[in-house]
């Protein structure tokens, strides 16, 4: 199997973009619909899990979400953005979640900054691995399957969503047609996340794929979503900063795309993913013997 070990993204660039940002309030429009949807789906799923690893957790959004399905679980937020991180943690320092939690019991969770392809956890941690529009923002999602794959236990659960290919391709078109000197994020198709579950050794992995147009009246409008979203850390973006008159062509490009309701629209397209992990019925305290030394 041809594995994707990587792809055109700067980490570092990652990680200042959300810097900037503080919080992902002005993105929620987005992760909360896509989180409220996995969440629909995981209500089916016969699972109780006593510790949830919430890996790219961002600003804590999912915490409240997750709660409301496994109200006695341990969560643990993971993310690469220390800034995302402080925010999170500030909404458990309130009076508010203090009273909240003397109520209600509780368990305080607990943030940690890191790879999410390389995390400090020991083995069989976790019960339920939880990511929602993450992992396409890091550049070796197979890395990050083979982490999920030695922290989650035995009979453990990942469930993850993620920005597909044709995400964004309107921008991209209006690039190739103003000829501007720029690259954009090339993500992953639905079928090459299958295909690196099952490599790794994951079980029944079930993936899923819709496509989601929002629709804008100005292109200014549209890029600033594209901003709030995660903007755009490709190692072969433009270096410099973008002049005025770039802007302008990129705006023009965009304008040529209306719709016959005088709209620009733009494609989101979600991938949704969800396996198990198997459980190994080896016993090292078995000895096999080759039948050579039996007779």
């Amino acid at each position: 199997m041809k594995k994707i070990l990587h792809k055109n993204i700067n980490t570092n660039h990652v990680i200042r973009q959300f810097t900037k940002r503080k919080n992902l309030a002005k993105a929620q429009f987005l992760y909360n619909e896509i989180a409220n949807r996995m969440i629909d789906n995981l209500k089916f799923i016969k699972i109780k899990p006593e510790t949830i690893l919430d890996v790219g957790c961002g600003s804590g959004e999912n915490i409240n979400l997750l709660r409301s399905l496994y109200k006695k679980s341990n969560y643990i937020g993971l993310d690469h953005c220390s800034a995302l991180l402080n925010e999170s943690i500030k909404q458990f320092k309130t009076l508010k979640f203090f009273i909240k939690q003397l109520l209600t019991r509780e368990n305080i969770p607990s943030f940690i900054q890191s790879d999410m392809s390389s995390t400090a956890f020991d083995a069989n941690s976790f019960d339920l691995i939880w990511s929602n529009l993450s992992i396409h923002w890091h550049p070796m999602v197979y890395h990050v399957f083979k982490e999920w794959s030695r922290i989650i236990r035995p009979n453990g659960l990942i469930m993850f969503s993620c920005f597909g290919p044709n995400t964004l391709k309107e921008v991209k078109l209006a690039l190739n047609m103003a000829k501007l000197n720029t690259k954009m994020i090339d993500f992953i198709d639905m079928h090459d996340f299958g295909d690196m579950l099952l490599d790794i050794g994951f079980e029944n992995p079930v993936m899923s794929q819709e496509t989601i147009n929002l629709t804008y009246q100005t292109p200014q409008n549209l890029i600033r979503d594209i901003y709030n979203l995660g903007g755009n850390p490709s190692i072969g973006r433009k270096s410099s900063l973008t002049s005025k008159k770039w802007m302008n062509n990129l705006y023009e490009q965009i304008e040529q795309q209306r719709d016959q309701s005088n709209s620009i629209n733009l494609t989101i397209e979600i991938i949704y993913g969800q396996a198990w992990k198997k459980i190994n019925n080896y016993n090292e305290n078995i000895k096999t013997i080759p039948i050579k030394k039996i007779f």
